[in-house]
């Protein structure tokens, strides 16, 4: 089943996350951060420096956009939904 993976800062309205296999993220960010929903801050961005290092997605990078997404957002709630 696919998922859609969605973010947005803490209290504010949701973005779509362009993930070209959100199953594989999902299971990346649970591996990472655990289960979804999950909170991220300036302390997961060496984490997710990491794993948009390893990242090879024809159709961009959701983990440097994840990055930027903290660093302009500050801590940030990032979910899928079905």
């Amino acid at each position: 089943m696919s998922a859609s993976i969605h973010w947005r800062p803490v209290s504010e309205t949701k973005n779509t996350l362009d993930v070209a296999a959100p199953s594989a993220f999902r299971d990346a960010i649970r591996e990472c951060f655990g289960e979804l929903p999950v909170q991220l801050d300036e302390k997961a961005i060496p984490i997710l420096r990491g794993m948009a290092a390893m990242c090879r997605s024809a159709r961009g990078n959701p983990y440097s956009d994840l990055i930027d997404a903290i660093q302009h957002c500050g801590a940030i709630e990032v979910w899928a939904t079905y």
